[in-house]
């Protein structure tokens, strides 16, 4: 595995991106890690050379360094050529390592077919809020701060194109990628710390500048009339309004007029798809409600049971692998009618009639075959629990004002609903027989962790 950083004046997040890296619990023997420094001014260069003690231990610790700021893409090109190894990673270096980042990324990389062709790792705090496939987990296109590909794909699509400086060259690989028959997979389990924004609200001039220019650019190459129209009145728009920040209105007005000159090379290849991309407004893929929000793991993760019902014995194999794909590691399963071909869970059964009380964990919860599940739904669900005890039960935010809906999925405090009466049961719940006392006491957040509304 290739492990690449592009470094400009990157000197502050070295120590703690090689220190958690140091740590990793990963066969440093198989790991390369090549820095490409982009002619940095400050001591960057100085404190990289300080690691190659530290990195011995790996197969291969380079660092190169540049008399120009050649940009992302064309920097991880670079750096890309110096690698061997069949995987290449490319992970910005403002990012922090989970201990089984690596791990966790490895081996979903082993256990998946040929026809994928890049994983892309989950970032925290502000996760990406762009929609995936919950059963399958593949997504439209990978953010560049954090993905891995095969090398003999990177090769075949060409690497990056250097004619992004900066911004949106993620999304032409991956449009590329695709475009060539490959699948991309979000793997949530495999997690970085990535300091992108100081919070929400936060505007990076140079994403500011770039993204909106090489935005033309994916249009130019992908889109229709239309759609490039749309973006040059975008472009105009944002240099006749009130500057978002200092020096906007020059930098974008300079960087259009500079555009014009790469127009002609905006042109797809013949052996690429244009049927992979996607122009929803200005953005790449649809977003998830509330996706980008400020997430914190749970120094303490209570056990949580969880009741998948089937009744009406239907498939819900689907519902079955959004299940298991589940970020939240201290779940307890458990299953009441018919479950087929799912038994490596080590699921147990359990009737309905069961009373809260013997469930034994903090919390609980019940899925039914009406709704599929984003990965990180329980993870969710009980961090908001966590953060707000008075409530008896979080919800997501749904379009529906069912309660039988909200309450599908649904993270429940035992305690909390056993003050109903000691003796309620499941069935009771599921049946929403104390359906009023309960919808006064759950708290329904604005976060859509479901993909769809099976009814």
């Amino acid at each position: 595995m290739d492990l690449i950083f592009v470094t400009f004046n990157s000197e502050k997040w070295i120590d703690p991106c090689f220190k958690s890296l140091l740590e990793l619990d990963f066969p440093f023997e198989d790991l390369s890690v090549i820095v490409i420094d982009n002619h940095s001014s400050d001591k960057t260069v100085m404190k990289l050379e300080s690691y190659k003690e530290s990195f011995s231990v790996c197969k291969n610790y380079r660092i190169l360094e540049e008399n120009i700021n050649h940009g992302f893409g064309k920097a991880n090109n670079i750096a890309a050529q110096h690698g061997n190894s069949e995987i290449i990673v490319f992970v910005n270096i403002d990012i922090e390592f989970y201990q089984d980042t690596l791990l966790i990324l490895n081996q979903e990389i082993d256990k998946s077919g040929d026809d994928v062709g890049i994983w892309e790792m989950r970032q925290f705090p502000y996760e990406h809020p762009k929609k995936y496939d919950v059963v399958t987990m593949d997504t439209s296109w990978a953010s560049g701060a954090a993905f891995a590909i095969r090398r003999h794909i990177y090769e075949q699509v060409g690497g990056f194109d250097e004619i992004f400086f900066m911004y949106a060259e993620d999304v032409d690989l991956s449009w590329r990628v695709r475009g060539s028959g490959y699948r991309i997979k979000y793997v949530p389990k495999a997690a970085i710390i990535h300091y992108a924004y100081a919070d929400v609200y936060a505007i990076k001039p140079l994403q500011y500048y770039n993204s909106i220019i090489n935005d033309l650019y994916l249009r130019y190459r992908y889109g229709n009339v239309r759609q490039m129209i749309i973006g040059n009145c975008r472009v105009i728009k944002h240099i006749l309004q009130k500057p978002l920040c200092v020096g906007a209105r020059r930098n974008l007005i300079e960087k259009y007029i500079k555009h014009f000159k790469n127009m002609k090379l905006c042109k797809l290849q013949k052996q690429f798809s244009k049927k992979v991309a996607k122009f929803i407004r200005f953005n790449y893929e649809y977003h998830r409600i509330g996706a980008f929000y400020f997430h914190e793991k749970l120094a303490d993760e209570p056990k949580i049971s969880v009741v998948i019902i089937n009744k009406s014995k239907k498939d819900i194999s689907m519902l079955l692998q959004c299940l298991a794909n589940q970020t939240y590691s201290h779940i307890k399963w458990y299953y009441s009618g018919t479950l087929l071909g799912f038994k490596s869970r080590d699921m147990v059964s359990m009737d309905l009639d069961t009373l809260i009380a013997n469930l034994n964990t903090p919390y609980f919860s019940l899925v039914d075959e009406n709704f599929l599940y984003y990965a990180d739904h329980f993870e969710t669900l009980i961090n908001y629990m966590e953060h707000n005890r008075k409530s008896w039960g979080v919800t997501s935010y749904c379009n529906e004002s069912v309660m039988q809906e909200k309450l599908s999925g649904a993270v429940f405090c035992t305690d909390k609903v056993k003050r109903i009466k000691q003796d309620i049961s499941l069935a009771e719940i599921y049946n929403k027989k104390y359906e009023n006392e309960i919808a006064q006491k759950i708290l329904c957040i604005n976060v859509e962790t479901r993909k769809v509304w099976r009814h």
